[in-house]
């Protein structure tokens, strides 16, 4: 089983902890605190060919250290455990996919890993450590400066708790929780949040030039308001090849238009995942899609 963090990716967790002591000044020495930094990485080996994105030459490390006193170390480690957990799975096709797992007992400090079921196996998307004070320790001796920070009234050097990822890998994780077969239904169940577009705008097939003003209107209004939206004026083929091929791509909602737009102003709403369609009012539009994505 491949680890979260090869040996390359060492030095964006020694760049955040070179931010650590100006960053404790800047916040009166109080604890705790948290430092992320993101980095381009390149890999040493060789690149597994069936597992392209999972372990790229070249990745794009994120990696968070959070500054707790020692005596609550174990408390918060416990808590970004389970927080971490949520995260992963908030955004889930299939929640189940994702479990936490303890590392092998030669570690030197606990870490656990946040893992997947890929198609060639369970793998690792995230791991999280605690790695007590020793990288501190190590620094002060290097430095001859204090690393100490307050916990009320006491100062302590405060112990580490490390958080890292890989971008490529979370976005291939989602795009392969999301890849969906209902019978001869394929689908792309990307939660609304990750989805680069919300909403896909459908040209009408009729030959009134009013539905191509319509749709140029409701895809204008709705970017307008910062909703991410497909809008191709083609008209060729048909509306369901249109929402099966928009339901490939991952938008979770689209807008159809026909000649009874013209005179009602009414559009056929789909939701991507039940296949409903709503009738809505094109003035209502707007307000009815950011009222359902900030339900998400």
């Amino acid at each position: 089983m491949q680890t979260v963090r090869p040996q390359f990716s060492q030095s964006l967790h020694h760049g955040v902890l070179s931010h650590y002591h100006s960053s404790l000044q800047l916040l009166n020495n109080k604890l705790p605190f948290g430092l992320a930094e993101v980095g381009r990485c390149f890999a040493r080996t060789a690149a597994h060919e069936e597992r392209f994105l999972y372990s790229a030459r070249e990745m794009t490390a994120m990696s968070m250290l959070f500054f707790v006193p020692p005596k609550k170390s174990g408390a918060w480690f416990d808590l970004y455990q389970r927080q971490r957990m949520q995260w992963w799975r908030k955004f889930a096709s299939s929640p189940s996919s994702f479990s936490v797992v303890d590392t092998e007992t030669d570690m030197t400090y606990p870490t656990v890993n946040i893992q997947f079921t890929f198609p060639w196996g369970v793998d690792t998307v995230e791991r999280i450590s605690l790695r007590y004070d020793s990288d501190l320790l190590d620094l002060e001796k290097k430095t001859g400066l204090s690393y100490q920070g307050k916990d009320g009234r006491k100062t302590v050097v405060p112990h580490v708790l490390e958080m890292e990822t890989y971008l490529e890998r979370a976005c291939l994780t989602y795009l392969l929780d999301g890849l969906t077969q209902i019978n001869s239904r394929q689908m792309l169940r990307l939660h609304c949040r990750l989805a680069p577009y919300k909403v896909a705008v459908l040209p009408g097939r009729g030959t009134e030039s009013q539905l191509r003003e319509i749709t140029d209107y409701i895809a204008r209004d709705l970017r307008t308001a910062g909703i991410p939206c497909w809008y191709s004026a083609d008209p060729q083929h048909s509306n369901e090849q249109q929402h099966a091929r928009y339901d490939e791509m991952g938008v979770p909602f689209s807008v159809a238009v026909n000649e009874n737009t013209i005179k009602t102003g009414i559009t056929l709403v789909r939701n991507r995942d039940t296949t409903v369609k709503e009738q809505v009012h094109i003035s209502q539009l707007q307000h009815m899609l950011l009222r359902y994505m900030q339900a998400y």
